[in-house]
């Protein structure tokens, strides 16, 4: 919590360098009150998150009786608790990029272009699957980049050769 306080005030009371501006310094304060925002939000949520499987843990350490369950029902509660606040907890993980994905412009712009980058990759290994051996998929990883091109059409000769080779020797 300390940590978070610190960066909140650093970002906060950082002043941009040169002559003042209305217009840049109005822009700048909303980017400082956008962020301010934000981490507070991870900071919820990270308490959200936590805080269960830690009042659970306390429960269990200051209160040992809590342990001892005399019935069936009192186990099954006691278990389903245990791994939900677990779960709850473990949950932080995937809570964090979607916060960040609805809060910041600069990681939904990074997360499309890796995205795209991840789809790409994988429509030429399928086309490569497939046996579709084109120049034009070559040139839409490269963006016009001609020894990438070369490379990617001579594995998938290469990928292609092996193939009828190993097709050759099972067939034998």
């Amino acid at each position: 919590m300390f940590v978070y306080t610190t960066i909140a005030y650093h970002v906060f009371r950082h002043v941009i360098p040169g002559n003042p501006d209305c217009h840049r310094d109005e822009h700048q304060i909303n980017k400082k009150i956008k962020v301010i925002k934000m981490l507070m939000t991870i900071v919820l949520l990270f308490a959200i998150c936590w805080l269960p499987i830690h009042v659970f843990s306390l429960l269990v350490w200051f209160y040992p009786k809590f342990l001892k369950v005399k019935t069936r029902f009192g186990y099954v509660l006691y278990v389903i608790s245990y791994f939900s606040c677990h779960f709850i907890s473990m949950a932080h993980s995937t809570v964090n990029p979607i916060c960040y994905c609805f809060m910041s412009e600069n990681f939904r712009m990074n997360l499309r272009a890796l995205l795209s980058r991840c789809y790409l990759k994988l429509k030429v290994c399928r086309s490569i699957d497939e046996g579709v051996y084109t120049e034009t998929q070559g040139q839409t990883l490269s963006s016009g980049n001609n020894t990438r091109i070369y490379r990617i059409n001579k594995f998938n000769q290469h990928y292609k050769d092996n193939c009828i080779e190993q097709h050759i020797e099972t067939e034998i």
